[in-house]
């Protein structure tokens, strides 16, 4: 059996794209500074982590809904509004355009690379057909944003016990509680 039961990748809408796979964790800076961090795996279709590297955060991190971080904010103020910011990792359950909810973001909150300054903001403008790129702000250090889709998750290839594990995972980070039974998958909010 292979240790990792998220190997293979069915992915509707991947067919034409050629072989889907998980990419490796990346952490690269280009020399602009526009970083790209990812201390997860990827899927090289849609870019959601991995639902094991999903379950190791959130063990490790202990995720809560964003409503919750919101309503609980006491981060330093934010410098457009003057409220207190969240300063919890945190995910939030993204909207059901394809009809069942699809894909958790999530914020871990970390700061990788506390000393080095990436590009947070830049203004974009073309001249004489040439798109020009201006860096507008910086900050020092970077906290990653990574989404989850749960399709990764609902396969009827991913055995009970990893099922309920991330299914509670999600659950606990989102409010949002996917069962499985032998006919199919159900979702519904518990908080």
């Amino acid at each position: 059996m292979n240790a990792d039961p998220f190997a293979t990748i069915t992915h509707h809408g991947a067919s034409g794209f050629g072989p889907v796979a998980w990419r490796d964790p990346i952490d690269t800076v280009d020399e602009r500074g526009h970083a790209r961090i990812a201390p997860w795996r990827e899927c090289s279709y849609c870019g959601s982590m991995h639902p094991l590297d999903f379950l190791a955060l959130h063990e490790r991190l202990r995720f809560i809904p964003w409503y919750v971080a919101y309503a609980s904010r006491k981060g330093p103020p934010s410098p457009i509004t003057g409220e207190p910011t969240i300063d919890v990792p945190y995910c939030e359950m993204a909207d059901r355009k394809y009809g069942f909810p699809h894909k958790v973001y999530v914020t871990t909150r970390e700061v990788m690379h506390p000393d080095r300054e990436f590009v947070v903001g830049t203004k974009s403008e073309w001249v004489d057909g040439q798109r020009i790129e201006t860096v507008t702000s910086r900050s020092k250090g970077h906290s990653p944003h990574g989404k989850f889709y749960t399709q990764h998750f609902i396969s009827e290839a991913i055995d009970e016990v990893t099922f309920a594990r991330v299914a509670k995972a999600v659950n606990e980070a989102t409010g949002w509680l996917f069962e499985r039974t032998a006919a199919r998958i159900t979702y519904r909010r518990t908080a």
